[in-house]
């Protein structure tokens, strides 16, 4: 592991051979232009690689357990960017599927542009029970407007008891 240039400090040198603090401070001491890192440069020392090829994201996660990162002052996700920077724009109303089945992975070979409609299918195929268990079959599936599905066990009991709390 290579540590931190800084004199002292024994963080691990991520960015040019700084940990990222004193990188941080290296770079408003240089002001805007030259010495600042690319996207890149701030991308790539932001995941571990694992065991399954997945890119791990070791930084900030945002609900759902996505990637957040900042470019050009903006925040987007690190899955949409690392997309759009090793295989091409997204097209606009595509969503990212993680292949993977991972949401904090940013590995581009894990990743693929689909249509919302595709997102929910796969999304609904890879989950064989609701959150409580049972197993979503033919009998035990309600197929919501939107696409969507919900186990009838659940919506039963989730009925029951709001009747329940009504006649309270």
């Amino acid at each position: 592991m290579i540590t931190c240039s800084d004199v002292g400090c024994e963080k691990a040198g991520e960015i040019r051979g700084w940990c990222d603090g004193h990188y941080c401070q290296m770079i408003l001491r240089a002001g805007p232009g030259e010495g600042r890192p690319t996207a890149f440069e701030r991308f790539s020392c932001k995941y571990e690689v694992t065991a399954a090829g997945c890119w791990e994201w070791t930084r900030d996660l945002v609900d759902g357990g996505y990637p957040r990162f900042y470019d050009q002052g903006d925040h987007c996700l690190g899955h949409r960017w690392s997309h759009s920077y090793f295989v091409g724009p997204i097209p606009e109303g595509y969503e990212v599927d993680h292949l993977c089945v991972n949401s904090s992975c940013v590995n581009p070979a894990h990743l693929e542009a689909v249509t919302p409609a595709e997102n929910m299918r796969r999304k609904a195929e890879r989950h064989t029970h609701c959150k409580s268990g049972h197993e979503y079959t033919e009998a035990n599936t309600y197929h919501m407007p939107n696409g969507g599905r919900d186990c009838r066990l659940c919506v039963n009991r989730r009925s029951r008891d709001y009747k329940e709390r009504k006649k309270k």
